[in-house]
């Protein structure tokens, strides 16, 4: 939700001659950081940088926002200027695209106060909103983090307690209440995942396999791992006398840094291939995914191509094309690269 998360790390730390009252005192276990580098190494190793998403409906926290709104609010934070600032931009949004509230502002390390301080800014429902943050306390071990947000927004001026807990690597827990009174607006942020994106429409997940001419079966799984941000596959030959080779293995995962899905994908030949998609397309049932490979065979010989693999119903095609190997002057002939696999097994 809105500045649920954006209280989340922009802040101001009291510390020193600073003095808190009662209700914001912090609990036995929170406690204030005594540098930026214990705040920033915190956020950092406990993997809160990125960009998070939470969904839900509107209550009546913040002033100008109205409640009972759908709304998706995506936010992102960084670390810049040489690691001495973390800046945090949101956007909130109903399911039209309505902007409800949008704004970004920087988390900085007061030298003259010795304290962490925030200034943010942004628009409420069209209106401009300005807003600092005092972190009360943290505690390492449980993950949570209390703080003190005060905002003035459509001429009035409020202060909220907001507290933030680790639930996972992948999410987290906020509350939002009104020092004042009145009820929570509790949320759930959730680390954004570009591979959802692909993987709900080109659904690989499950057992697939094509007979070979020896009578035996090329049999190849693709599961979900890792929180649904890596799709495994497991490549094995089961043989007419029932016994079973393994023959290749890979993965596919969103890669942040380069902004793209990416794949790897290694046989027990010794060969090794990196992978990018540079397309993706569906049309009804059938969904078709291009990707740009290129490595090396078991030889050390470098290979590179461009894989494009068919999603039809239960059958799945691979189409190798454009190939090249570093010991040939002329393309690899691959007329007859194709295979096509059947589903056998869904999971």
């Amino acid at each position: 939700m809105k500045k649920l998360a954006l209280r989340f790390t922009l802040v101001t730390l009291l510390m020193g001659g600073a003095i808190l009252s009662g209700e914001e005192k912090p609990a036995p276990n929170l406690v204030p950081p005594a540098s930026w580098e214990e705040w920033r190494d915190y956020r950092q190793r406990g993997g809160d940088l990125g960009s998070w998403v939470a969904k839900g409906k509107t209550e009546a926290i913040w002033e100008g926002i109205p409640a009972g709104l759908e709304y998706q609010e995506t936010t992102t934070w960084e670390i810049i200027n040489g690691g001495d600032r973390i800046r945090r931009s949101h956007q909130m949004v109903t399911e039209d695209g309505t902007i409800i509230s949008v704004g970004s502002g920087n988390t900085y390390w007061d030298k003259e106060s010795g304290t962490v301080r925030t200034l943010y800014a942004g628009y409420d429902m069209g209106k401009p909103f300005t807003g600092h943050n005092t972190l009360i306390g943290y505690d390492k071990l449980s993950g949570a983090v209390r703080w003190k947000y005060t905002e003035t927004s459509h001429g009035k001026t409020t202060d909220y307690l907001i507290d933030v807990t680790r639930t996972n690597r992948n999410t987290r827990a906020s509350s939002v209440r009104k020092i004042a009174g009145g009820d929570p607006w509790n949320s759930t942020l959730t680390r954004v995942n570009p591979l959802v994106a692909l993987t709900s429409r080109f659904n690989l997940v499950g057992t697939w396999q094509r007979d070979l001419p020896d009578g035996s079966r090329h049999v190849m799984a693709y599961t979900l791992a890792l929180d649904g941000r890596a799709l495994f596959r497991q490549d094995r030959q089961i043989k007419p006398d029932g016994s079973v080779e393994q023959i290749a293995a890979g993965a596919m995962w969103w890669n942040a840094a380069r902004g793209k899905v990416c794949t790897h994908f290694l046989n027990s030949y010794g060969s090794s291939f990196m992978g990018e998609m540079v397309s993706f397309t569906s049309d009804g049932d059938t969904a078709t995914q291009v990707l740009r490979a290129r490595g090396s065979t078991g030889a050390g010989v470098g290979v590179s191509g461009t894989v494009t693999r068919v999603l039809k119903g239960d059958t799945l095609e691979f189409h190798y094309v454009d190939v090249t190997r570093q010991d040939q002057t002329s393309p690899v002939d691959t007329s007859e690269s194709s295979t096509t696999f059947t589903r056998v097994k869904d999971d």
